[in-house]
């Protein structure tokens, strides 16, 4: 845990944060978030949702973003 936050990724899909930390401290690590593609062509785009959950774990409503993705060419490389 830092901050106060623990992540879970464990699902593969997701990213759980839970934690009695301050709204500062979940801003910075929304702020940190990034995204590296398994692959060299990850498509133009990724949905993003983000679900808040209070201390009675209520859900508020999704806040749901696209997320644009720029291919980068990888620098050459000489093997062999």
């Amino acid at each position: 845990a830092q901050g106060g936050i623990t992540v879970d990724t464990s699902s593969g899909t997701s990213l759980v944060a839970t934690g009695a930390a301050g709204v500062a401290s979940y801003k910075a690590l929304l702020n940190s978030l990034t995204f590296t593609a398994g692959s060299d062509l990850p498509g133009p785009t990724r949905a993003l949702s983000v679900t808040v959950r209070d201390g009675n774990d209520v859900a508020s409503v999704a806040l749901g973003a696209t997320v644009n993705i720029t291919a980068v060419a990888d620098a050459p490389t000489i093997t062999g």
